[in-house]
């Protein structure tokens, strides 16, 4: 129910209030006046004719009596706008609070997306950095450890070098040892 609508309901069910009282009025004047009305029609019976008298006090009762009906729908009709306005403005309410959540939900929803997206970003920022630094040390790795291979197997070759002259001495050593007759030293 658009706004328009609804007002134009709200004024509907108050010139419903009105005309259910100007009816009232009607009627309550209708029958509070009866006898002065036929009496009226007596006095003029002649100038009206008899047959058309009896017809008017007829339909007179009945026209008091619809007045009263018409009174009683116009109040119903008027309880039952005020009513459809009240639902409509509670229906009204109910959907801008629907609305409002589900905006609530969306903005959250995109915050969230927003903030996915960036660590995501990020994560694929750190990784591609962390990779490329790893590739790098990876590459001054082997290369430091193939020169210290390098520089160790040089080291080694003169060690041996250098163990095999001490060894060929320590053999004299431990011959001239053997020979003084050492009982600990047993080969």
């Amino acid at each position: 129910m658009t706004i328009g609508q609804r007002h134009l309901a709200s004024i509907s069910g108050c010139l419903a209030l009105f005309l259910s009282f100007l009816t009232l009025g009607f009627g309550i004047a209708a029958f509070v006046d009866k006898q002065n009305v036929y009496q009226y029609l007596e006095n003029h019976k002649s100038d009206i004719g008899d047959d058309k008298v009896e017809t008017i006090e007829t339909w007179y009762f009945t026209l008091g009596i619809c007045l009263f009906l018409v009174s009683g729908l116009q109040f119903t009709r008027s309880c039952l706008s005020s009513r459809y306005v009240r639902s409509a403005d509670r229906l009204d309410d109910a959907y801008i609070i629907l609305v409002d959540e589900d905006e609530e939900e969306a903005k959250a929803e995109e915050r969230a997306d927003a903030t996915a997206s960036r660590y995501d970003n990020m994560r694929s920022q750190y990784a591609q950095k962390y990779a490329k630094m790893e590739n790098e040390s990876t590459v001054q790795w082997k290369q430091a450890s193939s020169t210290n291979k390098n520089s160790s197997t040089r080291s080694n070759n003169n060690n041996t070098v250098a163990n095999i002259g001490k060894s060929s001495s320590s053999s004299s050593s431990k011959n001239v040892l053997k020979s003084s007759s050492n009982p600990f030293f047993d080969e």
